[in-house]
C-alpha cells in the first residue's frame, strides 16, 4: 500500500483499541471514585466540620430546675461512674453509683434525710446527709454550666480552638470544640477528693493564687492542657472532658427540664437503720 494508505489503515485499526483503552481507564477511575466515596462514608464519624469558633451568642436559655447528668472518672475512683438526677430548687436527688468492685448502689436524698441501697434491692437504709460525695455539690452551676460560666468571654482570647465539629450529645445537637487552654482560667468549683459513697467529703483545696508566687510569674502556676466541650444552641455545655478539676474526667448532661422532679420514695416498711452488718453487705 502507498504510505498514506498505510497510515490510514493503522489509524482505523488503532482507533477502536484506543477507544477501548480510554473507556477502560474512565470506568476504572469512576469505579475507584465510587469505592473511595463508600470507604469515606463508612470511615466518617457521626460528625460534620464546624468553624473554629465559639458558638454565637444565644437568647437566654430556658431556666433549668431539673437535670440528669453522668460523671465518669471521678477523682480518687476513676473506674466509678455516677448517674445523677436532681431538682436544684428542692435538692431532691437520686444518685446511681456504678462500681467495678462491690455492688452498684443507689442513693436518694431529700431535706435532711438520705437513703442508700444496693441497686435493684427493695430494702433501703438510712444514711446521714453529707456522708457521700456530691452531697455538698448539687447546685446547678456545679454540673450544668453555660459556656459563659465555663469559659467567660473575657478569657477566650487566651484559648486556642484546635478542632471543631457538629454532632449530638444524648440526642441534642451540639458543637464540639477541642481546646488548648490554661485550666486555671476555667470557671468551676474544685474537684472533690473523696469518692467512697459514705466517706465524708474532704474540704476542697484552695485555688492556686498567682500572687503567692514570690516571682509574681503566673506561668509558674499555670497548667496548659487539652479539653473538649460540646455546646448546644442555648449555650449549655452538654459535655466536657479532660478537666477532672471540675469534678470528673467526663461530665455529660443527659437531660434538662424546667419542671419539678420527685423520685419514687420507698414506704416506711422498706427503710431500716444503717448498721455495721449493712455496711459489709453494701460493700462500703
Amino acid at each position: 500500500l502507498p504510505p498514506r494508505a498505510s497510515i490510514m489503515t493503522m489509524a482505523l485499526v488503532l482507533l477502536p483499541i484506543g477507544a477501548v483503552v480510554v473507556s477502560g481507564i474512565r470506568n476504572a477511575v469512576l469505579l475507584a471514585g465510587v469505592r473511595n466515596r463508600r470507604r469515606r462514608a463508612l470511615d466518617a464519624p457521626d460528625e460534620i466540620d464546624a468553624p473554629l469558633a465559639f458558638p454565637s451568642a444565644t437568647p437566654a436559655p430556658t431556666p433549668i430546675r431539673t437535670a440528669e447528668f453522668v460523671l465518669e472518672g471521678l477523682p480518687g475512683a476513676p473506674e466509678m461512674s455516677y448517674q445523677v438526677t436532681t431538682d436544684f430548687e428542692t435538692n431532691v436527688s437520686q444518685v446511681d453509683i456504678t462500681r467495678p468492685n462491690g455492688p452498684d448502689l443507689q442513693i436518694l436524698t431529700y431535706g435532711d434525710a438520705a437513703l442508700i441501697r444496693k441497686a435493684g434491692d427493695d430494702q433501703w437504709y438510712q444514711l446521714e446527709r453529707g456522708q457521700f460525695p456530691l452531697d455538698d455539690r448539687l447546685e446547678r452551676a456545679d454540673w450544668v454550666r453555660q459556656l459563659d460560666e465555663l469559659l467567660p468571654t473575657a478569657i477566650r482570647s487566651s484559648v486556642t480552638i484546635d478542632d471543631a465539629g457538629e454532632t449530638s450529645v444524648s440526642g441534642v445537637p451540639t458543637r464540639r470544640l477541642s481546646l488548648t487552654l490554661d485550666v486555671s482560667l476555667l470557671g468551676g468549683a474544685p474537684a472533690p477528693t473523696a469518692a467512697d459513697p459514705v466517706a465524708a467529703p474532704a474540704p476542697p483545696a484552695p485555688p492556686a493564687d498567682p500572687a503567692g508566687d514570690p516571682t509574681g510569674d503566673r506561668a509558674s502556676t499555670s497548667l496548659t492542657t487539652n479539653i473538649e466541650v460540646w455546646v448546644d444552641a442555648e449555650g449549655i455545655v452538654r459535655k466536657v472532658t479532660g478537666v477532672p478539676e471540675l469534678g470528673a474526667e467526663t461530665i455529660t448532661v443527659v437531660r434538662t427540664d424546667s419542671e419539678a422532679w420527685v423520685p419514687d420514695y420507698p414506704t416506711p416498711e422498706f427503710v431500716q437503720p444503717l448498721t455495721a452488718a449493712t455496711l459489709v453487705e453494701l460493700g462500703i
